[in-house]
């Protein structure tokens, strides 16, 4: 059979696939605490316990309200009347924010883990956008009465963790415009 040789019969099993290259064990770390930051990220975006008051809590998406007898129901902020108004567009573009991030930081995991080139400038700006929107969500919940009598959750210090862990373990995991190898 000779190669481009269209009538000979075709076998998947007859496919090389090419070797990824194996990054050095300098990288692995970075990649492993990448991955975990986005996780951390993905757990905090998600999350009613941004803001925490008895059982009920608040976050980016929405608010979870829990009454005894009829159990937990969650609203999204779209969906939440008389909401200050600050807070939806916050929430989502801290929910946008943290997606981005979260894909773009996966994506930097995988080329560190390679060892191949990393390009840091996008995910530094979803990353930016992120923190940002996520600091305004803080800053306007406890401006507006909805942050009366609640205590801080969780779910943003995670978040935040998060965006911090996944900038620093690409910067420090590879050098800008070269390869981490």
């Amino acid at each position: 059979m000779q190669e481009g040789d269209l009538t000979a019969p075709f076998s998947p099993f007859d496919v090389t696939l090419p070797q990824l290259p194996m990054a050095t064990s300098r990288h692995k770390p970075a990649a492993i605490a990448v991955f975990v930051s986005c996780v951390a990220m993905l757990v905090g975006g998600v999350s009613f316990d941004w803001f925490t008051h008895g059982k009920a809590g608040l976050g980016l998406i929405g608010l979870r309200a829990c009454i005894d007898d009829m159990g937990c129901h969650t609203i999204t902020w779209l969906e939440a009347q008389g909401a200050p108004a600050s807070l939806l567009p916050l929430g989502l573009l801290g929910v946008v924010g943290l997606g981005a991030s979260i894909l773009l930081a996966i994506h930097a995991g995988v080329m560190l883990f390679q060892g191949k080139r990393v390009h840091r400038v996008v995910l530094d700006v979803a990353l930016l956008v992120a923190a940002l929107a996520v600091v305004g969500f803080w800053y306007a919940v406890f401006r507006s009465s909805i942050g009366n009598g609640t205590k801080l959750g969780y779910a943003g210090f995670l978040a935040i963790a998060g965006i911090a862990g996944a900038g620093l373990a690409v910067h420090l995991g590879v050098k800008p415009g070269r390869a981490a190898r």
